[in-house]
């Protein structure tokens, strides 16, 4: 099965200006693509651009960097974790910077998405907000950058409608005076949710405050035994205590057998140090999840002192769920009913497909636990759909972003090759059935990567060419092993100064070029062993040298511009034409015993034979060599004699050869090997046909045609159409064995 071909891609169209969608537009604009962004709110940074009162990230800000865009001076965060505003304006300057917001539709929302009948390209219906009218847009490529937090998860009750207070997600949670004095629920138990409790709690404007969850995670403190938890989990070091990633082989998955016991040390360590430090008493706040499971599914990161907000008194811890919504409160399935008069649902975000037709949604494959895709960026059903940022959670999102954005622009552009469909649809399914071994089940499994995050990335930089292992240095092997990777380790793939990814592309299209002009080469070179087709060969082997170099090559190969020719070839430094001649007087061991140069030097029985049967085999084209003297000697004023024929006629073909050596040499260096080849071949060939003509016109002529290659060089007019040869005598010694006369020859 054929994989895609992206040649005809010129407009694409990228929904969303978060992070992930601005460096999609950044790249595909730098590689020559005429894209259109689409943005449903007023400004860039997605997520970023409004949250929860309170937001800031997880990690310390030099995670969160755009490959090609640090920080600049001026916007450097005041604390290491940067808040929601701080990231926020970082995001801004990275558009300002690439002169991406003349490239965003802002207030425009996509309503409807719609394939082509022939399966290429798309039309979109979308809808300005600010002027309520309906618009259509379209493009060859769509780019779905919209995050895996553009919807927020709301849970339906039974008797909600009747709750009297205030119900709302966390994304709207803006101000602490939505709270005050009121007596607040707040359900969840991830990261947005801890953030709420503490901002909630420290603002004292809450009645009371109810932390309700219906599973316990393990909370991961930002430092064990005094270091940072991003060197201790973000290493490969550590990726290699979990389960082997999908795509493992080998050794990697023996040794991972090998180390289980070793594993099971690790994370016992990491969850005595956080029941230590995070004090989990009672039955009901222990996690039924072990650590690394719950790295999938919550991976909340939370600060030292988060024990002291748990001991308040003002707040309420309670394990349960909800039953259904009283006019003052929420009866839980336990049958408690909790007093409320503010519902804060701090319940994560779901992914929305409505967008989509029916029979798209059916080609992509849409499964309860999330949506499955090659390299979490294309369905091998519908390739000219990519989702970008959408379909991925690792703990730097912003790099994971990046390198996707690069993968898709290689892609694009035909540096990338995908594999077949078929192959693509394997990987899927093997990578979803790893997912559902190692991973505990939830709606977002098929975007979860977290732990693994350094394999996904390999994958990416391997897929365009470039060496997955960055770390430098003379302790590189155990940089490699124990220290974190970060946006500067991916710097020379972004930087247009450093030209690396510029390389790549280069080496993979060289790459596809070589394969096809093997494959060419090798047909040609099957028809030109044909005894019987002597003559047809010589035509297909020059056609073989004449598709590997430039247009301007195809007018050598004319008879009427033979003269031209070599009035070319003498302007070229005589040590390339040496070089180019020194390869062709190199001939295949199938066709040595036809080349004078061989022959003179073997023993003078070994001679005989080897000229007989080059001449027996010439004997089908003796005809076609004699017109091919004649021919040029009719374009040759100075030379009239059928010696100086056979002369002209050799220099014509050796030049054109000479010619067809070097520039392949100039284009194709791994492949010199055909095009010598066929240089072999035809001078071989040409060489039986000039002794067989030479032979028809007196022994006189033949051993003057021969001498004409001695150093000596015995007539002007010889020595002016030998000039070359004299040249290249030094640097080629066997060519001394021309001079031999055929008649002493044989």
């Amino acid at each position: 099965m054929a994989t895609t071909d992206y040649s005809s891609v010129r407009k694409v169209l990228v929904v969303g200006a978060g992070v992930a969608g601005l460096q999609a537009a950044r790249h595909l604009l730098s590689a020559g693509f005429k894209v259109v962004v689409l943005e449903a709110t007023e400004d860039v940074g997605g997520v970023w651009r409004q949250n929860y009162v309170g937001y800031k990230l997880q990690m310390e800000y030099d995670l969160y960097v755009f490959p090609d865009f640090p920080y600049p001076s001026h916007l450097q965060p005041k604390d290491e974790v940067p808040t929601g505003a701080e990231v926020q304006a970082y995001i801004k300057a990275y558009a300002e910077k690439f002169g991406l917001l003349s490239r965003i539709r802002f207030h425009t929302k996509m309503l409807q998405l719609r394939q082509a009948p022939d399966g290429h390209g798309w039309t979109v219906l979308c809808q300005d907000t600010r002027r309520q009218e309906t618009l259509q847009v379209s493009a060859d490529f769509v780019v779905v950058s919209n995050g895996l937090y553009s919807h927020p998860n709301v849970p339906h009750y039974h008797g909600q409608e009747t709750f009297k207070g205030v119900k709302i997600h966390a994304n709207a949670f803006t101000d602490t005076s939505i709270v005050r004095g009121r007596d607040v629920v707040i359900v969840g138990n991830g990261k947005t949710a801890h953030d709420c409790v503490a901002t909630v709690v420290a603002s004292k404007e809450a009645s009371s405050v109810v932390a309700l969850y219906r599973n316990l995670h393990w909370p991961i403190p930002r430092h064990v035994c005094g270091i940072q938890i991003r060197h201790i989990l973000f290493t490969r070091a550590t990726s290699a205590m979990l389960p082997p990633y999908y795509t493992a082989r080998g050794p990697r998955a023996i040794m991972s057998k090998a180390c289980a016991p070793v594993k099971r040390l690790w994370w016992g360590f990491l969850e005595g140090y956080i029941k230590h430090k995070f004090p989990l008493s009672g039955g009901a706040m222990k996690p039924t999840i072990s650590l690394p499971g719950d790295f999938f599914m919550s991976g909340k990161i939370l600060e030292d002192d988060h024990h002291m907000l748990t001991a308040s008194k003002q707040l309420r811890i309670c394990m349960g769920d909800i039953q259904a919504f009283t006019q003052h409160g929420v009866l839980l399935r336990s049958g408690e009913c909790l007093k409320a008069d503010a519902v804060l649902f701090c319940t994560g975000f779901a992914k929305v497909y409505d967008y989509l037709s029916g029979d798209v949604k059916a080609k992509l494959g849409l499964y309860k636990d999330g949506l499955y895709l090659y390299r979490h960026l294309l369905s091998p059903g519908v390739p000219n759909l990519c989702f970008l940022g959408s379909e991925v959670s690792t703990f730097n999102s912003v790099l994971t972003h990046g390198l996707q954005a690069l993968w898709l622009t290689n892609l694009l552009t035909g540096a990338l090759k995908l594999p077949t469909r078929a192959e693509m649809q394997a990987d899927v399914m093997a990578q979803r059935d790893w997912r559902c071994k190692v991973m505990p089940g939830q709606r977002q499994r098929g975007s979860s990567v977290m732990l693994y995050m350094q394999d996904y990335h390999d994958q990416l930089v391997a897929d365009v060419g470039m060496s997955p292992r960055r770390k430098t240095g003379a302790l590189k092997v155990f940089s490699e092993a124990f220290k974190i990777y970060s946006a500067k380790d991916y710097a020379g793939l972004f930087e247009p100064g450093l030209k690396e990814n510029e390389r790549a592309q280069a080496r993979r299209k060289h790459t596809v070029e070589l394969k096809a002009a093997r494959a060419e080469a090798a047909m040609q070179t099957a028809t030109m062993h044909s005894a019987e087709m002597h003559s047809p060969a010589i035509e297909s082997a020059a056609e073989v040298a004449a598709g590997m170099q430039s247009a301007d090559m195809d007018a050598m190969h004319s008879p009427d511009r033979h003269s031209a020719a070599i009035q070319s070839f003498a302007t070229q430094p005589s040590a390339m034409l040496s070089s180019a001649v020194q390869s062709a007087a190199m001939p295949a061991a199938g066709v040595q015993t036809a080349g004078v140069q061989t022959a003179g030097m073997q023993s003078s029985a070994t001679q005989s034979a080897a000229i007989q049967s080059a001449a027996m085999q010439a004997a089908g084209v003796q005809t076609a060599g004699i017109q091919i003297v004649q021919s040029a000697a009719t374009r040759s004023a100075s030379l009239h004699s059928a010696e100086m024929n056979v002369v002209h006629s050799a220099a014509i073909h050796s030049a054109a050869v000479q010619y067809a050596a070097k520039a392949a040499a100039d284009m194709q260096s791994a492949d010199m090997h055909v095009v010598h080849s066929a240089a072999m071949h035809s001078a071989a060939i040409q060489s039986a046909a000039m002794q067989s003509a030479a032979m028809q016109v007196t022994e006189s002529s033949a051993m003057q045609t021969a001498a004409m290659h001695s150093a000596a060089m015995q007539t002007a007019d010889i020595q002016s159409a030998a000039k070359h040869a004299a040249a290249i005598q030094p640097l080629a010694p066997q060519s001394a064995a021309v001079s031999v006369p055929v008649s002493q020859a044989v």
